[in-house]
């Protein structure tokens, strides 16, 4: 199998042969639904107006990666599958930050999760660089 359909084949044999199938949209309560067509700016202001916390946000938004990993959207299925165990975690405890502090105290980002690609060296996520052989590798310490 190669990643491109070869030059003058059927593509749609192709594709049904070499690319997974899209799965269904995953069963979403109203609430995740409204979550993750959310922008930025709307999570943000939604957020500093109490109208949803972050452990809700950052569980709806990764149910849905869960749901679709088929697609590759994000690297380390397979030797980190928990990883989004550890966004709702992180989310949890800057719930209990703003309770503890107010909101404001999660400025600028409100704890507004941000996917990074694999060449950002990070301690709680694997971080490759593109390279087959740091698959496995862990930061140190993070990236600057």
């Amino acid at each position: 199998n190669s990643y491109f359909p070869p030059i003058g084949s059927d593509m749609k044999t192709w594709f049904a042969e070499n690319v997974p199938e899209i799965p269904s949209k995953p069963e979403m309560t109203s609430e995740e639904q409204k979550y993750v067509s959310w922008t930025a700016a709307e999570f943000i202001a939604q957020r500093r107006a109490g109208a949803v916390t972050c452990e809700a946000y950052a569980r709806a938004l990764t149910d849905r990666a869960k749901h679709y990993r088929t697609m590759n959207q994000f690297m380390y299925w397979d030797n980190d599958p928990e990883w989004t165990d550890r966004v709702v975690a992180a989310a949890v405890a800057l719930d209990a930050k703003a309770d503890a502090e107010g909101v404001e105290s999660l400025a600028p980002l409100y704890c507004l999760p941000l996917p990074a690609k694999g060449t950002m060296a990070t301690k709680d996520f694997k971080s490759s660089a593109g390279v087959g052989i740091l698959h496995n590798f862990n930061a140190l310490r993070d990236c600057a």
